[in-house]
């Protein structure tokens, strides 16, 4: 191809236009061209509207008195462009969904009012849950202080201390049957070391085999 026929070709593609509108709802359109994707939204009086390659447009207007206000921004730097690419498919995606809310507003608005008052019922059914939950241990809490205080119950004794009798008794015992515990295992020829190692893991937080456990002063 000569110079000649290079320019012409140039020259000729140069001014070749390409535009196409799609409605995509109601009030949303879809603009394509060769060099750019748009998307424009909006109501009579009101539109807004951003393109692929960072430019947004939007217009205020008074119907039939021709007067309106518009705005428009749009990337200085082509180093900006490539940044707002995200937040025009983000824009994309909120401009969609504010086009299918105005064309299928008669589904859209009880639809929002039934998930606003669902989420509603949720919240309020979690925190009565929490409520309940919290007083039902704050009730196991109280008894089982009054428990504690009361004089300790009698403590059935196996014929043979087994780990498995340590281990399923041992952790729910009253403070006060663990000195009855140790004296039995001790009466039985069981050592100290072998009580502290046996024994003692399991028995419960309120006592223990150290100074505040009366057995082993």
């Amino acid at each position: 191809m000569t110079a000649a026929a290079s320019f012409l070709v140039g020259k000729v593609m140069g001014s070749f236009r390409f535009r196409r509108s799609v409605t995509l709802a109601p009030g949303i359109r879809l603009n394509v061209n060769k060099r750019s994707v748009g998307l424009s939204a909006g109501v009579r009086g009101a539109r807004a509207s951003v393109n692929s390659d960072g430019r947004s447009t939007r217009s205020v207007g008074i119907p039939g008195t021709g007067l309106y206000y518009r705005s428009q921004t749009s990337p200085r730097r082509r180093a900006a462009r490539s940044s707002s690419a995200g937040g025009f498919w983000g824009l994309l995606g909120v401009l969609i969904l504010i086009g299918l809310f105005i064309a299928y507003w008669e589904y859209a608005i009880p639809i929002s009012i039934a998930g606003a008052v669902l989420i509603g019922v949720l919240i309020s059914r979690n925190k009565r849950r929490a409520s309940e939950a919290h007083e039902a241990w704050l009730k196991q809490q109280e008894e089982h202080e009054a428990w504690l205080k009361a004089p300790p119950p009698p403590l059935p004794l196996p014929g043979r201390f087994t780990q498995n009798w340590i281990a399923a008794n041992v952790p729910y015992l009253h403070p006060g049957q663990v000195p009855t515990l140790i004296e039995e295992l001790r009466s039985r020829g069981w050592s100290d070391t072998e009580i502290e190692r046996r024994v003692e893991p399991y028995l419960p937080r309120e006592t223990g085999l150290g100074e505040a456990n009366p057995a082993t002063s």
